[in-house]
């Protein structure tokens, strides 16, 4: 899993700028914990969307809400994930003031996390996945 996600974060970054950051969270497998988290906390803000929250008055606006908050803990398991990082600690130990800003990297990394997360919760909704039938009376929702 490291390997696929560490290509997808790479697109959204120039390589070569940010080449010891990106190489530190891979050797510490940084990606893979990156991308479970993503998974988990999104399969597990629906479960409790869908059966938890059951009956839903105002579906539209809490199912909104969801997916925010659901992007929102990713975003901080994220940001805490890569600074318990201790390859990119190091490697942050090594930037001094200049054109890469390595507290930004982090940033940037954790809001793409964030951005997936909203994209695979979206996904999941949509998609007939038994996470919908969990619920008795919001499983006809078309989202």
């Amino acid at each position: 899993m490291n390997e696929l996600l560490a290509g997808l974060y790479e697109s959204w970054f120039d390589y070569q700028t940010y080449q010891d950051l990106f190489r530190s969270v891979f050797k510490e497998q940084g990606f893979g914990s990156i991308g479970w988290a993503v998974i988990v906390l999104s399969i597990l803000l629906l479960i409790i969307f869908y059966k938890f929250w059951d009956p839903v008055q105002g579906q539209r606006k809490k199912w909104f809400l969801v997916l925010l908050v659901n992007s929102l803990l990713i975003f901080g398991a994220s940001y805490l994930i890569l600074y318990n990082n201790q390859g990119l600690i190091e490697a942050m130990g090594n930037y001094s003031e200049g054109m890469v800003n390595p507290h930004y990297f982090v940033f940037q990394i954790s809001s793409i996390s964030a951005l997936y997360g909203l994209v695979i919760a979206f996904i999941c909704c949509i998609l007939p996945l038994p996470v919908k039938f969990l619920s008795n009376d919001n499983k006809h929702n078309p989202f």
